[in-house]
């Protein structure tokens, strides 16, 4: 009985221990002003999901969704577009598409791969259609880690190829593209 009587003694001198260094952190926390930015930073729901689940006809591939992430299907030319921010260590761009032209975006037709477009994402991608010297062109934007907007283009600078480079991208100071 005695022992037990230490032990359940101790327990309540190591509780109220615990509960005096945790008001004592807190304070800290509180003065140091760390608690306020660390309450008013949102938690990030990105999640990892897998190509075929999104659109059974897709070549397969994960990529980061949720939070604004998701694989963007687009049309250009004719043809349906995927792009995707990858769960590969750099969050690399990749891209895909159909071979064969006027499909729906849920028909077969895609090529049987990815393609980095390179880069680093941390956000949604967009794309949208343009004319360019009397000829269409395609546009995508994303947002890189360092919270800037890069872009490139396909068929406006370079007729048949991505501009500036297979994998290149070039700085934005607007969300969407715009290109000289």
């Amino acid at each position: 009985m005695n022992q037990l009587w230490r032990t359940a003694t101790a327990a309540r001198i190591t509780g109220e221990r615990s509960r005096r260094l945790a008001a004592r952190l807190l304070a800290v926390l509180l003065l140091a002003g760390i608690l306020p930015v660390l309450a008013a930073t949102p938690a990030h729901a990105v999640g990892i999901c897998q190509t075929t689940d999104a659109n059974p006809v897709l070549p397969r591939g994960t990529f980061l969704c949720g939070d604004g992430y998701a694989l963007l299907l687009h049309r250009y030319d004719n043809r349906w577009h995927a792009f995707l921010v990858g769960t590969d260590r750099s969050n690399t761009i990749y891209h895909t598409w159909q071979s064969t032209p006027n499909l729906g975006p849920e028909q077969a037709g895609y090529r049987q791969s990815w393609t980095s477009l390179g880069g680093s994402g941390r956000g949604p991608i967009s794309a949208h259609n343009y004319t360019r010297n009397g000829g269409k062109a395609l546009a995508i934007a994303v947002r890189f880690p360092n919270g800037s907007n890069y872009c490139k283009n396909y068929n406006g600078n370079n007729g048949g190829a991505w501009w500036p480079g297979p994998t290149d991208w070039v700085f934005s100071t607007s969300a969407g593209c715009v290109f000289p």
